[in-house]
């Protein structure tokens, strides 16, 4: 599989340039299953082999990853709990888990969203939670 995931990630920066590896860094913030741990080191190969500039690869995959990040705070800012309810088995989780979620935020909300970002298992649940109604996009911690 891992092999697959590196000739995909390979051929798509290769065809796509800046592009592809905004792309890519967009939606593996969207489906964490993809990982920019599997993608970036590519980039940076492509940097050394002449392919790619530096400054244009470290652009577009922060672009990529910054409108990844905000989409998926639009998708918890406004569709919110009501969406995560309608959807709960896709994302498997209950009423009580989001009410023991909510209750957590309150306490540790800004903390939440800066170590979550650091923690890789915990970089993609970290990114709604704050999307709530009383937590700005500027969400820092308290």
């Amino acid at each position: 599989m891992f092999s697959t995931l590196a000739d995909w990630a390979l051929g798509v920066l290769r065809t796509g340039g800046p592009l592809g590896l905004a792309a890519v860094m967009l939606v593996e913030n969207l489906f964490p299953p993809i990982p920019s741990e599997g993608v970036l080191p590519f980039a940076g190969y492509l940097v050394g082999l002449g392919d790619l500039g530096f400054a244009t690869a470290l652009l577009a995959a922060t672009a990529g990853s910054t409108v990844g990040a905000l989409a998926l705070y639009a998708v918890g800012r406004w569709g919110g709990r009501p969406m995560v309810l309608r959807w709960h088995p896709l994302f498997r989780l209950t009423e009580r888990d989001l009410d023991r979620a909510d209750e957590w935020f309150d306490r540790k909300g800004g903390r939440i969203v800066l170590f979550g970002r650091m923690v890789r298992s915990c970089a993609a649940p970290s990114r709604s939670p704050p999307a709530r109604p009383r937590c700005p996009c500027a969400c820092s911690p308290r």
